[in-house]
């Protein structure tokens, strides 16, 4: 194939907006696929509670409204092209109010997605190893102490964040409805 510069070829103007919409909004994500810190950041600057972040907190607050009885819970996906629009919502830094959404799938699954698409992961890139090691550990006892001290080593951001989805996660549990146990 012969490389051809983007002058010569020639596609429709609907096609060139439409990439060029697309090329603003991915340079512009203030939430999906940027740090946590970052994300922490830039919510601060808004004025808001900056201990865990905004997408989180709605998140959270609104599957504890509506989606604590929902069987499946986590393990069912909600409607993805619902899903990618309020992505975009949010990371173009629109309102988003998450209590009207119907479906608390697509709540859950938006909330999976955020810290899927964490760049460096909850329990970061850097712990790693130290995490496998612990949870490879066949003492029991000294498997424990070194989870903790591994979970000491993770940034504030990062332990203020896993401690603020455990509590949501033992609420979850505590409800027989959605069938959702420790194991799951």
């Amino acid at each position: 194939y012969k490389y051809m510069s983007p002058g010569q070829l020639k596609l429709p103007e609907k096609v060139v907006q439409s990439m060029q919409a697309n090329k603003h909004a991915t340079n512009q994500n203030l939430v999906f696929g940027v740090s946590l810190d970052e994300v922490l950041r830039l919510d601060s600057h808004q004025g808001l509670d900056t201990q865990v972040p905004l997408i989180v907190q709605d998140s959270v607050n609104a599957l504890l409204k509506s989606g604590m009885k929902i069987e499946g819970l986590f393990r069912l996906s909600g409607n993805h092209t619902r899903i990618e629009q309020i992505k975009k919502l949010y990371d173009c830094g629109k309102p988003v109010i998450l209590d009207d959404e119907k479906d608390p799938n697509v709540v859950a699954s938006l909330l999976k997605s955020y810290l899927r698409e964490l760049p460096d992961p909850l329990f970061t890139t850097k712990l790693y190893y130290e995490f496998v090691e612990a949870f490879d550990e066949k003492d029991t006892e000294k498997s424990r102490k070194q989870i903790f001290q591994t979970l000491l080593k993770l940034p504030d951001s990062h332990r203020r964040l896993l401690k603020y989805l455990l509590w949501f996660f033992s609420k979850i549990i505590k409800i027989q409805e959605n069938k959702m146990t420790s194991t799951n």
